[in-house]
């Protein structure tokens, strides 16, 4: 007897399957291109290896997402993956290939990773999770997957690289440590001076622990804990960044100390953040740019003098023969209290043949437009002689109209500038609308380069004095500035192209 399906009911049954029928259809049209670039592999004439190991190269070299996919291609390719050889190597770095919307969350990440360790039936030898965005509101999954793996995978575990995008802090990294006893582990951590130094010493549980970064915030034990860090520092292999917030180091013995350990560790990038660096600190600072392959300087000095005195001048020197430098940051060093200082380090970078990002920020000028325009002026030959300058941040140093006409001038003719950034502590740098359409939007027409134009905005009307001596402001916000739109215009139509190209 045949079922009948009622009036109400066929229209839902209908509408399922249409949307099995799109489902099945989108996960045809996901694979055929994977099947047809193997099959066309297959067909090529063969000199030596049959073709089921030609199959198997291939899928070794497919990046982990499409090697799962390509289970569904045939039911040989099935058969073939279930071998456990395809799995013990999970590489979710930067450059892996995965799809990025693996790499943008943790948790998609961490699904796949554990659908590969499903596949190791116990042999899981080497875990990459180096290119995994974790986020500062996300957790350290890595901890999480660590302590469910099982007892196998756990003993045949040889390799780990933690997420870079986020640091363990002392308690993270001892329990990565002791759930993954015979593992070398590589990781970012983040501590204090006293809990550093048995991470550098590499005490139990630390003795296969290689740090990547180390960020000390704080430091609560003054000039002596720095010397034992130093001490530990010395010959230690593998680090890349060393990021030092308010260590004392206006003394010249301790400041030589911590860059002589950094250099001897090899160590490649270097932040000093509140260290309340003097000039005798330059000798170490030029020792450190000499140093074989270093790449990034960071220095944020609150406020007080750097570079003056009879050290500046081999600064600047090893600053223009640095050829591996790619970013330097000055952050409140009083650039422009001095413009011969100014001009001669910034003259070190006008040629550089590496830099590309350049950040001098929260170096204020005094206001004066003959100032304005002198520092303005010493950026602009910066920019049209640079031809491998990325990122130019120039934040909260109030240039005015008077600094910025000679920057813009010189973008005009700059074709490697991709991101500009004048942005102040609040707002931006105020620019009437004749600059905005007689300076700004030209140079940017001109450069084709420019992807970011950041920190501009329009002057606020004149406030006027009101009944009983209040101030009224007009209610109704000012319409938008036609040439600052047509530059935005222009900038997002480059980004789109470029997402586009890629």
């Amino acid at each position: 007897m045949q079922s009948k399906t009622c009036t109400f009911c066929r229209p839902r049954l209908l509408s399922a399957s249409r949307s099995r029928v799109s489902m099945l259809t989108r996960r045809v049209n996901r694979l055929r291109g994977l099947r047809e670039a193997c099959e066309a592999a297959l067909s090529l004439p063969l000199l030596g290896p049959l073709p089921g190991d030609l199959v198997k190269l291939i899928l070794r070299l497919l990046p982990l997402d499409t090697r799962l996919r390509a289970r569904e291609v045939r039911r040989g390719w099935c058969a073939l993956l279930d071998d456990a050889s395809f799995w013990t190597r999970v590489d979710l770095s930067k450059s892996c290939g995965v799809n990025p919307r693996f790499l943008d969350s943790w948790r998609r990440g961490l699904a796949l990773l554990r659908a590969a360790c499903a596949r190791t039936k116990g042999g899981l030898l080497s875990v990459d999770l180096s290119g995994v965005f974790v986020g500062w509101q996300g957790v350290p999954f890595v901890l999480q997957w660590a302590a469910a793996l099982s007892a196998a995978d756990k003993a045949s575990l040889r390799d780990l690289v933690a997420p870079t995008s986020r640091s363990l802090n002392a308690g993270q990294v001892t329990a990565l440590c002791l759930a993954l006893p015979l593992c070398r582990v590589r990781c970012d951590v983040i501590c204090s001076t006293v809990v550093a130094l048995p991470l550098l010493r590499r005490e139990p549980p630390f003795a296969l622990l290689t740090l990547g970064q180390l960020f000390v915030p704080h430091n609560e034990a003054g000039e002596q804990a720095i010397l034992d860090i130093a001490s530990a520092l010395t010959g230690y292999k593998g680090m890349e960044k060393l990021h030092a917030r308010n260590f004392p180091l206006a003394t010249r013995a301790v400041v030589d100390a911590l860059v002589d350990a950094a250099i001897s560790a090899g160590i490649k990038d270097v932040q000093f953040i509140g260290c309340g660096l003097s000039p005798t600190a330059l000798p170490a600072l030029t020792r450190l740019l000499q140093s074989p392959g270093f790449v990034c300087l960071h220095v944020w000095n609150l406020g007080l003098a750097l570079f003056e005195g009879p050290a500046l001048p081999a600064f600047c020197e090893a600053l223009r023969n640095c050829t591996s430098l790619k970013a330097l940051k000055l952050v409140m060093v009083n650039l422009w209290d001095d413009m011969a200082v100014a001009t001669q380090l910034i003259a070190a970078l006008e040629v550089h043949p590496s830099l590309q990002k350049l950040s001098m920020e929260r170096s204020r000028t005094d206001g004066t437009p003959v100032m304005q325009q002198a520092a303005g002026g010493c950026l602009a030959r910066l920019i049209a002689r640079s031809t491998c300058l990325r990122l130019l941040s120039l934040e909260d140093n109030r240039f005015g109209e008077a600094g910025m006409t000679p920057i813009f001038q010189a973008l005009r003719n700059n074709s490697s500038l991709e991101k500009l950034a004048f942005r102040v502590l609040i707002g931006g740098e105020l620019i009437s609308p004749e600059f905005a359409r007689d300076v700004v939007l030209p140079a940017v027409r001109a450069n084709t380069g420019l992807r970011t134009l950041e920190g501009l905005r329009l002057a606020l009307p004149e406030v006027h004095a009101g009944e009983y001596g209040h101030f009224e402001v007009e209610e109704e916000e000012a319409e938008p500035d036609p040439s600052l739109l047509e530059v935005e215009d222009i900038l997002e139509a480059r980004r789109l192209a470029d997402e586009e190209a890629a």
